[in-house]
């Protein structure tokens, strides 16, 4: 049987007439073991009998959506999430145990009336303002 050196038992499955291989190795599968199981991707510089023809895709727990990947190695991310493994953060977003957007920063989403932007996550607001990004007046009685 033909299980690209990954296998050396097959299994002749009698009702669909053909002969598979079992137990693959290598963190192969299929008839031949000739696909990678999932969580792994196809190492696209190795030959079919490579012992190192799967490599594991290292997706990002918290970034990502689940522990696979696509054929090229590209991790499928959360919102907010970004980079083959989910790892890195969208510019519009901060890293803290996950991606969260950002409220402020110092470039596109500004505090207002001499508001200061900390840590993204929050404006700290001057007296007489309040709101999100300090942009309403405040009304005390």
């Amino acid at each position: 049987c033909e299980c690209y050196g990954h296998s050396n038992r097959c299994s002749y499955i009698d009702f669909l007439n053909v002969v598979t291989c079992v137990s693959c190795k290598h963190n192969t599968r299929g008839q031949h073991c000739q696909h990678c199981r999932l969580g792994y991707y196809r190492n696209g510089s190795a030959e079919l009998d490579d012992e190192n023809v799967c490599i594991e895709c290292n997706c990002n727990q918290i970034g990502s959506v689940h522990d696979r990947c696509n054929e090229t190695g590209f991790c499928e991310c959360r919102e907010g999430a970004a980079g083959p493994k989910c790892d890195d953060c969208l510019p519009t977003h901060y890293w803290r145990q996950g991606c969260y957007p950002k409220v402020c920063d110092d470039d596109q989403l500004l505090c207002q009336n001499g508001g200061t932007c900390v840590q993204n996550q929050r404006c700290a607001c001057p007296s007489g303002y309040t709101g999100l990004r300090c942009e309403q007046p405040r009304c005390d009685p």
